[in-house]
């Protein structure tokens, strides 16, 4: 008889493991939450790992639920496999797992109820967010571009160490409401593109009036590949159409604004 593989060692020991562990009880699941924030070679590497651990094991005690960005795992996925020519990453997720569920996209009136959620439970400790700063957050955060619990939570946070920062120093900042709302609705959008802040560090006016014409079209404006880059960014070019490039004539205020924006950041290292 021949000698057992090691893929057969390896099934009959975690059944074993399985077994002694939950005896007599229902199967255990393993919950294995933002593999897509794994390095790509090592998510990829722990999907052949349960697929070693669950192909042609069929009485494995055991479940496993994984969550997942699909996009960027079928990304890291095909360029692992790219030796085989167009591999689609799509082909490994469904032969690996049986059922998938996408959880929905939330909408505008959803964005909006989640961002009051959040407020919500912090008015009872901070009473430096008054009606002022929720107003400018939620004119920030209530579309379906930011739209995210996670990326919510941080935005707002450092929006509330700014304000914190300034109140307890007696900064001399601009506290109007339309300031405000410049430095949440920048939170925002160097939270989810980061090169944002290098570029209205180190560019003037004219450059912005220049990538106004480019998000509306203007292909022969020439830009570095950071702004190329920026520009297939997903949303990014809705942003900055509807907040930074308005209209050439107000591309230059709208810049000068969040540079302020950027200035009340980096007072605090933030």
């Amino acid at each position: 008889m021949p000698s057992p593989s090691d893929s057969q060692l390896l099934w009959a020991s975690f059944g074993k493991l399985v077994r002694e562990a939950w005896k007599d009880q229902p199967p255990p699941v393993v919950l294995l939450d933002d593999l897509d924030r794994c390095n790509p070679d090592g998510a990829v590497k722990l999907l052949d790992d349960i697929r070693a651990i669950i192909t042609g094991s069929e009485n494995l005690h055991c479940r496993f639920v994984v969550a997942l960005d699909r996009k960027a795992i079928v990304t890291s996925i095909s360029k692992k496999f790219g030796g085989a020519g167009n591999y689609d990453g799509n082909r490994y997720l469904e032969k690996l797992f049986p059922m998938t569920f996408a959880v929905p996209a939330l909408d505008t009136h959803d964005a909006a109820k989640l961002v009051e959620l959040f407020l919500d439970r912090m008015r009872a400790s901070d009473t430096a967010l008054d009606d002022n700063h929720r107003s400018a957050i939620g004119v920030a955060l209530g579309g379906t571009l930011f739209a995210n619990p996670r990326l919510m939570k941080r935005c707002i946070n450092r929006y509330r160490l700014v304000i914190h920062f300034e109140e307890a120093l007696g900064s001399e900042q601009p506290v109007r409401l339309v300031a405000n709302t410049r430095l949440a609705s920048w939170i925002a959008a160097t939270e989810r593109w980061t090169i944002l802040r290098r570029l209205i560090a180190r560019t003037g006016d004219e450059f912005w009036g220049a990538l106004d014409r480019a998000v509306k079209g203007d292909v022969g404006s020439n830009f570095d590949p950071d702004v190329q880059a920026l520009l297939t960014e997903s949303g990014a070019a809705f942003w900055l159409g509807q907040h930074l490039c308005t209209g050439s004539s107000e591309a230059s205020q709208r810049a000068s604004e969040y540079r302020e924006a950027d200035n009340r950041l980096r007072r605090w290292g933030l």
